[in-house]
């Protein structure tokens, strides 16, 4: 009989030997996840918390953004205790921010908020600092203590644009029928705090359903109000609000009989009358926030502006003859009987011929130059340039009559600067260029021998400073914003300023700073001129300086 051997698919392994092969399968298959997970690893963890700039608490759930120079980033979310981790962080340098509702990150120190992340190694924790937003808060009533729904607060800030300081609105709420408002968020800053009550709408609101809304005048109106509580914007003082402050002020509104502004728009060429001309009361003391008033005009000419509180206005026209287009504006004041024969004359712009004189060293050096005007009275914003080159340095510009403007040359060579402007004959102001209808000439004086600062922004440490800002301020009693040079110092902390007009200065640095919040705050400019470094500037002087920075305000 013959048998076989046994076969090989029959023999059994030990339960032993089985589970060593399972465990050292479950090991590879570990040992190649890891490799995997690490594989795709290949960034650097960048962590840390997000606090608050003026306690030092964390806060949490904030969003936290690592942003390079061509706006590509990582994203990530703080956790409930204010830490956070963004993992696989490619190399190279970031701009690290944050945001919270209820906080802010100060502009002036977002540049410092930068990380340079490696390739290998870890990063050391960042503290990313938010600043909690401030609020206003308080109730309306009028002069009977009753609730005033639907009044608008504004706040309003100074700004300084192309030569001209305005006033800019910050914010603005509404009020609720308890007449309550809060205004928020809001960064630290001074603001003016108005009150604004149309009661010429809610006039109309009320008297929505009758069919006559027209023929019904409107008896009372109410004149914007200012904290701490004036009327007259001269009397107004800002309210200077810190990081988290709630500050809580209280308005009356009073109500005064409705006065009227009655009068005609004529042609200022032609003395005739404009037919149904539209013409617009707008408030002077703060140019845009409240709406203006509309009249009613006849064929005539004649107009009228009726449910207005007393005060100052600006009244603003045009119009159209053969294609060519008139304004006119007039600033009055209206008392408690209101105007009576207003005469507003539009007028067109006019073309203006210039001529420019150049004197200096270097004058042939120069083949073309520019100026511009900037509107500087009323409500009208905006600017005209006129251009000249060699030879004759002659050319046009169309501005409009007995319109303000300021006046500065646009990019001159060298150390030129522009030393005088007259219209007519006449010298008058780089701040307040006039021209009357159709009868003026304009005459620049160019002098090529200003003088020439430059210099190094360096530390204590003799540390270059970039983006340091130079300023000359001319040592005077008034300031004269238009006056000011500044720059800005380059990566190596060096800086120019040329084309210096001959004087008496004061040279400040910054380590950070606005320049148009400096020029908006003459006060506050006049205290930092003191403190500055005295140069005196002499015609084709040549001088270096190191000046003294002013130091950054330190973070919280």
């Amino acid at each position: 009989m013959k048998t076989s051997g046994p076969r090989l698919s029959h023999y059994l392994l030990p339960s032993s030997v089985t589970q060593c092969l399972r465990g050292a399968k479950v090991l590879f298959l570990a040992f190649c996840l890891s490799i995997a997970a690490l594989s795709q690893e290949t960034g650097t963890l960048v962590q840390g918390a997000v606090v608050n700039s003026v306690n030092g608490r964390q806060i949490p759930r904030a969003v936290v953004v690592l942003r390079d120079s061509q706006g590509n980033g990582t994203v990530g979310r703080a956790d409930d205790i204010g830490r956070f981790r963004l993992k696989n962080v490619a190399p190279g340098l970031y701009f690290v921010s944050a945001e919270r509702p209820g906080f802010y990150a100060e502009t002036s120190k977002l540049r410092r908020q930068t990380i340079d992340v490696p390739k290998i190694g870890a990063m050391p924790d960042l503290l990313v600092k938010l600043t909690p937003q401030a609020d206003i808060i308080g109730r309306v009533t009028d002069e009977h203590s009753d609730a005033l729904q639907h009044a608008e607060i504004i706040l309003l800030g100074w700004e300084y644009h192309n030569g001209r300081r305005v006033l800019a609105k910050k914010g603005s709420a509404f009020t609720n029928d308890l007449g309550e408002y809060r205004v928020f968020p809001l960064p630290a800053g001074k603001y003016f705090v108005m009150v604004s009550y149309d009661a010429r709408t809610e006039w109309r609101n009320m008297l929505r359903n009758l069919t006559n809304i027209d023929s019904q005048p409107v008896d009372m109106a109410s004149p914007p109000v200012f904290y701490p509580g004036t009327t007259d914007f001269r009397e107004a003082a800002p309210v200077a609000v810190k990081p988290g402050d709630e500050f809580v002020t209280d308005f009356t509104v009073a109500s005064k009989p409705a006065v009227t502004i009655r009068g005609k728009v004529v042609n200022g060429l032609t003395g005739l009358p404009v037919p149904r001309p539209p013409v617009q009361a707008g408030w002077t003391p703060v140019p845009g926030t409240v709406e203006p008033a509309v009249a009613k005009s006849t064929d005539n000419g004649d107009f009228e502006i009726t449910g207005l509180a007393p005060g100052f206005f600006t009244l603003s026209s045009s119009s159209s003859d053969d294609k060519m287009p008139f304004y006119g504006e007039l600033s009055l004041e209206v008392g408690g009987l209101g105007a009576e024969g207003v005469q507003l004359a539009v007028l067109p712009d006019f073309t203006v011929p210039g001529h420019v004189r150049i004197e200096g060293a270097d004058k042939n050096a120069i083949r073309r130059v520019s100026f511009e005007f900037i509107v500087a009275s009323g409500q009208t914003v905006g600017s005209l340039r006129l251009s000249a080159a060699a030879p004759d340095f002659k050319g046009l510009v169309r501005l409009h009559a007995e319109r303000h403007y300021n006046l500065r040359a646009v990019d001159l060579p060298g150390d030129a600067w522009l030393k005088s402007v007259s219209v007519s004959g006449q010298d008058t102001s780089l701040n307040d260029v006039v021209i009357s209808a159709g009868s003026s000439e304009i005459e620049f004086v160019i002098d090529t021998n200003g003088g020439h600062v430059d210099g190094a922004a360096l530390t204590s440490h003799n540390e270059p400073v970039r983006d340091c800002l130079i300023m000359l301020i001319p040592d005077v009693e008034t300031i004269d914003p238009v006056a000011i040079r500044y720059t800005r110092s380059d990566i190596q902390g060096r800086f120019t300023v040329r084309g210096v007009p001959p004087g008496n200065y004061r040279l400040l640095a910054w380590e950070e700073a606005n320049p148009d919040e400096l020029l908006a705050d003459p006060v506050a400019l006049k205290s930092w001129a003191a403190q500055g470094d005295a140069l005196k500037v002499e015609e084709s002087g040549h001088y270096t300086v190191i000046p003294k920075i002013i130091p950054a305000e330190p973070v919280p």
